[in-house]
């Protein structure tokens, strides 16, 4: 299967701040899940605050991020940031599945479109691999 190969400068640029990005919303779901529950655009519209659950999902936010650290500053990380990846899909897809089948509006959707769906797209992007150059460079272990 082929996967599209970014410069290495990017792939790493693109990693990093999605990585970080990650990180920083977990940190907000677990230290500040009130304030983060009534913050975020669209969270509210999902269901009523429910503490467990947004500890949930940060703790898998955070696992996401550092499966994409890794993958930033080696490829031996890929297959930590294709787990990452494969979460931030299945997140999407359920966001889509609530979509169609008519459990929240399309105001949710627009937001989910710039919060949840294009960040697992570029997840599924830079996880595979998209650095071929480093991965060549790379020391072998």
């Amino acid at each position: 299967m082929r996967h599209l190969h970014l410069p290495p400068t990017l792939h790493r640029v693109l990693t990093v701040t999605l990585s970080a990005s990650f990180a920083a919303n977990a940190v907000l779901m677990l230290a500040l899940p009130r304030w983060w529950y009534d913050s975020v655009p669209g969270v509210a519209l999902r269901g009523p605050f429910n503490l467990h659950f947004i500890h949930d999902i940060g703790v898998a936010y955070l696992a996401a991020s550092v499966g994409l650290a890794w993958r930033a500053w080696s490829p031996a990380g890929a297959p930590a940031a294709l787990v990452a990846a494969l979460f931030l899909g299945l997140h999407a897809a359920v966001h889509v599945v609530d979509l169609l089948a008519g459990r929240c509006g399309w105001e949710s959707a627009k937001v989910d479109i710039v919060s949840v769906l294009l960040p697992a797209v570029l997840a599924a992007v830079v996880a595979p691999g998209g650095n071929a150059a480093a991965a060549r460079s790379a020391p072998r272990t």
